[in-house]
């Protein structure tokens, strides 16, 4: 029985003092570099920073305050590791990506789908041939997200983040980047509801192929995988589900997820391998 192929690893490192899962363990240089280490050593292929905090109710920061909690970290990590190309940054608007570009970034994860910074986003990314651009399905604010979760006027969740992502992509090639600098994120946990979250999880290989792009998964942590039992079960609970989760998505027909980002690289990668194995018996 043939295995699936592995995907690429993105290790999360928060530079936040209130993520959901992580926040305050690696916002400063000595810790932060500590994990990137770790992460790479266990296989990541990128390290993903974040500055500001998108689980639900979090409040927005300045860009100010978003700058300094990453360039420190961000200017620390590529001196510290220079030959390593995959650093991607968690950030919805413009100047920070801008500033961490040109520090070495080489993928911009915009959780918003462009609705903070809009064209100056595009404006930013476009003459960088060499940088990428996730756009990921999302609705609201965080503080407002959860509350928006009827999707039945647009055909249901599956079709509606299919259409949306569409709509991200004509416009992002409009403005000069091409698609093989593009992933797609369907934003499991951004104004979804459990059962909407299932949907998209067991509709990937139709969004993979009706948006035409590959796929990053995040689903490392969410309190779906609670299956709403999220006070019972906390977030450093959760990655033996994200890797059962991960490990059937990849089994998923044409291959459309080949990012997963995760909390914990090196536990994913081991349940995957042996998951592998007893597949190949």
């Amino acid at each position: 029985m043939k295995c699936p192929l592995e995907p690429q690893w993105m290790a999360i490192i928060n530079l936040t003092p209130d993520s959901f899962s992580d926040g305050g363990q690696f916002n400063t240089v000595e810790t932060a570099l500590y994990q990137a280490e770790t992460a790479l050593k266990a296989g990541a292929t990128w390290l993903d920073l974040g500055a500001e905090s998108t689980r639900p109710n979090a409040k927005a920061i300045s860009e100010a305050e978003e700058l300094k909690r990453l360039l420190p970290i961000l200017e620390a990590i590529t001196h510290r590791f220079p030959e390593f190309k995959g650093i991607s940054i968690d950030t919805q608007k413009a100047t920070v990506a801008q500033e961490a570009i040109v520090r070495g970034a080489t993928l911009i994860n915009d959780v918003s789908g462009l609705r903070t910074s809009g064209d100056a986003m595009l404006e930013v990314i476009a003459p960088h041939p060499q940088v990428g651009l996730v756009l990921m399905h999302s609705v609201g604010t965080p503080e407002t997200m959860q509350t928006l979760t009827n999707y039945e006027a647009t055909g249901g969740v599956v079709s509606a983040v299919i259409e949306n992502l569409n709509s991200l992509k004509h416009r992002t090639v409009s403005a000069g980047i091409t698609p093989n600098r593009l992933w797609a994120d369907v934003g499991i946990g951004f104004g979804k509801t459990l059962d909407q979250n299932l949907a998209l999880l067991n509709n990937l290989p139709i969004v993979g192929e009706q948006v035409g792009l590959p796929l990053l998964l995040g689903v490392s942590r969410k309190s779906c995988l609670a299956m709403g039992q999220a006070e019972a079960v906390p977030p450093q609970h959760r990655d033996a589900a994200g890797a059962m989760v991960h490990w059937q998505v990849m089994n998923q027909p044409n291959n459309a997820v080949r990012i997963c980002r995760v909390h914990d690289v090196g536990a994913n990668r081991l349940a995957f391998r042996w998951a592998g194995e007893f597949k190949k018996r």
